[in-house]
């Protein structure tokens, strides 16, 4: 896979997974607006959060290294022409 098909793979990737998890908990909290709250506890909640955090934080490192790689080949490409 080329490096920029991996950069917008993860790109795409990290946008998924952000919106995912903000949906998921904005709609876990309109379900429990009441006193009683009924729904998921919100230590599933935590967990989601930060499992999609995590998540995002390999695809972040992942991006990271592809646009330190593109900026490598850019370096050695200016340094010869």
């Amino acid at each position: 896979m080329t490096t920029a098909k991996r950069v917008g793979l993860v790109s795409v990737v990290l946008i998924s997974v952000g919106a995912s998890g903000a949906y998921f908990a904005t709609m876990t909290a309109m379900k429990n607006r009441g006193p009683t709250g009924g729904g998921i506890p919100y230590l599933v909640i935590a967990l989601v959060v930060a499992l999609s955090a995590l998540v995002m934080l390999v695809f972040y490192r992942s991006l990271h290294r592809a646009i330190d790689s593109i900026a490598g080949q850019l370096r050695s490409m200016s340094s010869r022409g």
